[in-house]
């Protein structure tokens, strides 16, 4: 086998001087444990920059970032920046002159490991972390039920901690899922720690901590726990048992476990037939159930159950969840903040939506993304596919954002199954 002319620092292969516009440059080669098992790069920053450098293929190999400080053109005490075989952010390097290692890191594996190399720079002081404190947490968007995904790194220069702040509306058993994408010989040991502030100081104490995932040395993390309604403080942190940056994918997922408890709270039952309901001024839940009928909820906060047929409701006065299930129906919220639940189950016509004040709850694994919103004349018209969800009458599709929905679990209230917007 032809070794490569690049395996030492004063023969790097130069890849010239980085722009500083993101533009990535590329290198492909290979390594082995045998004879070749170094493959070095030089390149330039002509400014104080954040490099990123990517590594695809290669799972035995690990990239390190070199500043040659003296120019003997060896890797002495201090000059390694970075080790890592994934694919880090550094921020803050001054402009001049680095080396990038490729290194074969397995002895048992002799066969060839070929690697494709990408590396960029952004002109500047670096994109700088802003999920280092409880203060500055990345927001879980919503009440948590389902699943949100997230992507970070942490390094023991500096970015030792990610937080992430999430809300729980109801009894949720929560999991937390940390998956080590940079698992290596090199690679830290990342924790992660569950609190709630309870005092809401923003500063997050011992006996604060709900939770704790805490497995030896380099491994995957899981946390599980049930939580009450509440604000909660996810903290993933580097222990600092290494000079390595750690990758990582977060999962995290709440599954609602509380039903809907109020044997108080009144509740008015339709018939097979076409009734006339009217709600009282207290707020309850109205399930009408068969036929066309005609639901006047009144005050109060409400959660109208249209059923099956051809439906109308009006919200009246309060916070109203309105589903129309199937049919073709006819809905008002009425004043407040209300929500309507899209299904797929039918067509709901929404006579009077208040965009950033009425939300559109989706349920039967509809999720915002799989949507379209067209414009008909002065209405938009929702759908999933070539199905018509709903229209919202005299409302601009273009104001229409993944903002506007939210998830819609359920929970059980004797027979029923009652809608709760979660999200």
């Amino acid at each position: 086998m032809t070794v490569d002319n690049n395996n030492s620092m004063s023969t790097a292969r130069n890849l010239g001087t980085l722009p500083g516009n993101n533009t990535t440059i590329s290198a492909s080669d290979s390594v082995t444990f045998s004879n070749d098992i170094n493959d070095f790069y030089r390149i330039q920053l002509a400014d104080t920059s954040t490099l990123k450098f990517d590594l695809t293929q290669g799972r035995f190999i690990n990239l390190s970032l070199i500043r040659d400080a003296n120019n003997n053109n060896r890797i002495d005490a201090g000059e390694t920046i970075i080790t890592s075989n994934n694919s880090p952010f550094i921020n803050g390097l001054a402009a001049g002159t680095y080396f990038l290692r490729a290194n074969h890191v397995v002895p048992l594996s002799s066969g060839i490991e070929p690697y494709t190399l990408g590396v960029r720079a952004i002109s500047g002081v670096g994109i700088e972390r802003v999920n280092e404190s409880p203060r500055e947490a990345t927001q879980v968007s919503g009440n948590l039920n389902g699943t949100r995904k997230y992507e970070g790194e942490l390094s023991s220069g500096g970015d030792i901690n990610d937080f992430y702040k999430l809300q729980v509306g109801a009894s949720t058993q929560f999991n937390a899922f940390l998956d080590r994408t940079d698992i290596s010989f090199v690679s830290p040991d990342v924790n992660m720690t569950l609190f709630r502030d309870a005092n809401r100081d923003g500063n997050l104490t011992s006996n604060e901590v709900v939770a704790r995932s805490s497995q030896l040395s380099n491994r995957d993390e899981s946390l599980n726990t049930n939580l009450a309604s509440g604000e909660y403080f996810l903290q993933v942190f580097h222990m600092g048992n290494s000079n390595s940056s750690a990758a990582y994918k977060l999962t995290l997922t709440g599954t609602l476990t509380s039903t809907f408890t109020s044997s108080s709270v009144p509740k008015l039952l339709g018939t097979s037939e076409s009734d006339t309901i009217r709600g009282g001024n207290v707020g309850g839940i109205i399930n009408a159930g068969r036929g066309d009928d005609l639901i006047n909820s009144a005050g109060g906060n409400d959660i109208v159950l249209c059923g099956a047929g051809n439906d109308r409701a009006n919200g009246g006065l309060g916070d109203d969840l309105l589903d129309g299930g199937l049919g073709k129906n006819l809905l008002r919220g009425g004043q407040g903040a209300d929500t309507f639940v899209l299904s797929g189950r039918g067509t709901q016509i929404i006579q009077d939506f208040q965009d950033g004040i009425d939300r559109l709850g989706l349920t039967n694994g509809l999720v915002a993304e799989v949507l379209t919103m067209t414009q008909r004349g002065s209405d938009t018209v929702i759908r999933v596919g070539n199905d018509p969800l709903a229209i919202l009458k005299n409302v601009q599709a273009s104001t229409i954002t993944a903002d506007d929905f939210v998830q819609v679990s359920h929970a059980r209230s004797g027979n029923l199954m009652i809608p709760i917007a979660v999200g």
